[in-house]
């Protein structure tokens, strides 16, 4: 891909993982406070992390594991096949939990999970869109997730998504409740 060209069709998924490893070694993204993510046509979608945010994904991931066992990760990239057949992007969910043991395991050069894992978390930032946020929870719904929660730290609040849409509470029955006061 040359830069500064202009793309009519979607790269490949090769391509895709190619820019976003390449990212690793850029000196430009080597203190970047944020999460990047890389769309069907190589651009990158960036997002700034404010200190709530990043107190929140450490302190909720760090609960998940205290309240559910398994493991928790954050900004982990998982490839979401679109609509349009073979076209993937990246994602970043800011955590992603597995009870599965080994699941994260892999190669020192595993970068990129080929699925994502059973709960996905999206920690609601400044330049989040809820737009954006409910179109990254039905890729990775669509790709096998189990539950995606939206958490909005500001408000102390918190939605839990299934393939069936809204629920009332996670199917995991993880209280939240004691995670609010500890931020």
């Amino acid at each position: 891909m040359v830069t500064g060209e202009v793309l009519e069709r979607p790269i490949s998924k090769a391509q895709i993982i190619a820019r976003f490893l390449a990212l690793d070694g850029d000196p430009r993204f080597r203190d970047f406070a944020g999460k990047i993510e890389v769309n069907e046509y190589g651009d990158l979608l960036v997002n700034a992390a404010s200190r709530l945010h990043v107190v929140v994904q450490k302190r909720l991931a760090a609960y998940l594991e205290q309240q559910l066992g398994g493991e928790a990760m954050t900004e982990m990239p998982v490839e979401v096949k679109l609509q349009q057949g073979d076209t993937i992007r990246l994602r970043v969910p800011d955590i992603a939990w597995s009870a599965a043991p080994g699941f994260f395991d892999g190669p020192p050069e595993l970068k990129v999970l080929p699925r994502p894992p059973e709960l996905c978390v999206e920690v609601k930032s400044d330049s989040n869109t809820l737009k954006d946020m409910r179109e990254k929870r039905d890729e990775l719904l669509a790709m096998g997730a189990q539950e995606v929660w939206f958490i909005f730290p500001e408000r102390r609040q918190a939605e839990f998504y299934g393939r069936d849409g809204r629920r009332d509470a996670s199917q995991f029955g993880v209280d939240l409740t004691g995670f609010w006061p500890s931020y």
